[in-house]
C-alpha cells in the first residue's frame, strides 16, 4: 500500500499547495506486520495457542476500490479539511496515478489465541 499512500500524499499536497509527507507505519504497526511478531504481542498480551495466518490479498485498479481504499482507512485523513471540491480533485489526480496500473498488496494477518480458557 505504500505507492498508494505516495500517489494520495502527492495529489493532496497539491491541492494544499504544500508537500504533504505519505503516511508511514508507526513502530508499533512494523512490529506487528509479520506473522512472528504478531503471534509474539499476542502472547505477550495474554494469549495463549495463538494462531496466525496471512491472507494474501491484491486489491484490483479500478477506480471505485481504489477510492474505497482511501475512505475506507486512515489515509482518508489527509482529506481532511479540503473543501468538496478539493477532495474531487484529489480523486481525480489519485485515480490518475493508480487506476489500471499494479494492484495494490493488500495482505492481511488474521491471528486467533485463547485468553482465559476461552477462544
Amino acid at each position: 500500500m505504500v505507492a498508494a499512500g505516495r500517489a494520495l500524499a502527492a495529489a493532496v499536497g497539491r491541492q494544499r499547495g504544500a508537500e504533504v509527507p505519505a503516511p508511514e507505519a508507526s513502530a508499533r504497526l512494523d512490529a506487528v506486520a509479520d506473522p512472528e511478531g504478531l503471534a509474539g504481542w499476542l502472547a505477550g498480551c495474554g494469549a495463549a495457542d495463538v494462531q496466525v495466518t496471512t491472507v494474501e490479498h491484491a486489491l484490483p485498479t479500478d477506480p471505485v476500490s481504489l477510492w474505497l481504499l482511501v475512505t475506507g482507512s486512515g489515509y482518508r485523513g489527509l482529506l481532511s479539511g479540503l473543501s468538496a471540491e478539493a477532495v474531487e480533485a484529489v480523486r481525480s489526480d489519485y485515480l490518475d496515478q493508480l487506476a489500471g496500473g499494479t494492484p495494490v498488496d493488500t495482505t492481511t494477518l488474521v491471528a486467533l489465541g485463547r485468553v482465559g480458557g476461552r477462544r
